[in-house]
């Protein structure tokens, strides 16, 4: 069994790790040609609707990294990994 001075660091590391990354931190996924059959019109239409829907999600997303940060900071608990 290890000693309480090795479990304390452990666990600090395991609630770190489990903090909300930030929007600009996850990586962006390929599609490959996934919009090769789109009209130019079609496009425009897609990226209005998409860009909102990133502004949305991103403050979303910023939120939640704030609120594991201040859990973290007042509770010791990231507050999303609560949920």
């Amino acid at each position: 069994m290890l000693p309480f001075r090795h479990i304390l660091p452990l666990g600090a590391i395991g609630l770190i790790t489990a903090c909300a990354p930030s929007p600009d931190a996850i990586a962006p996924v390929a599609l490959g040609n996934a919009f090769a059959s789109v009209t130019c019109a079609e496009a425009n239409a897609l990226l209005a609707a998409e860009t909102q829907t990133l502004a949305t999600l991103s403050a979303a997303q910023t939120g939640a990294a704030t609120g594991d940060a201040i859990g973290v900071l007042l509770v010791g608990v990231p507050v999303s990994s609560l949920t």
